[in-house]
């Protein structure tokens, strides 16, 4: 697969409504965006930030490495939810 079908597929993905409740996205950046506001002028605030991110970050690439690139179900995640009615158009 090469870097572009990668980051498409990256982007469908994190902009499909189907990955996550849209609660849950508004949530989350309610949650990151007071966090940038309130801690904006506390001294380790890359050590939080990171100790936030790194954690997500691990996650994704989890899930990454377990559905093969999304490209099959596991766990939460269901391949058919998102793509199947993308590749059926």
């Amino acid at each position: 697969m090469s870097w572009k079908e990668t980051i498409s597929r990256e982007f469908k993905v994190a902009f499909s409504l189907a990955t996550q409740p849209f609660w849950f996205r508004v949530l989350k950046w309610v949650i990151i965006i007071a966090l940038l506001y309130f801690l904006s002028d506390y001294v380790a605030w890359w050590i939080v930030f990171s100790a936030i991110a790194l954690p997500g970050l691990l996650l994704h690439f989890y899930y990454r490495t377990k559905t093969n690139g999304w490209t099959k179900s596991y766990g939460a995640w269901k391949y058919e939810k998102v793509f199947y009615k993308l590749e059926n158009e």
